[in-house]
């Protein structure tokens, strides 16, 4: 079986209500299995905060190599982030 989500319902959504739908309506000893994309975002889950802490680890010591100096890159990252909040 194949699905794809409706216009303005996130795949996330989309993934959830199909688990639901396959729980309820499938007779027993039957299941599924993702595949594709939705595999992949079934796997990634609940990694988003390490990989965005990770992000700003590397971009510290890259920045800590550039100027030779471990107090300017704390000044040029949270410069960034302080943009970031005040579009």
């Amino acid at each position: 079986m194949n699905g794809a989500p409706a216009p303005s319902y996130s795949s996330g959504q989309a993934i959830a209500a199909m688990e639901k739908l396959a729980k309820t309506t499938l007779p027993a000893g039957y299941g599924y299995e993702w595949t594709g994309t939705a595999l992949q975002e079934k796997a990634a889950s609940g990694q988003t905060g390490f990989i965005l802490v990770l992000a700003v680890v590397f971009a510290y010591l890259f920045l800590v190599g550039l100027y030779e100096s471990t107090a300017i890159p704390i000044a040029a990252l949270l410069s960034v982030a302080v943009a970031c909040l005040a579009r």
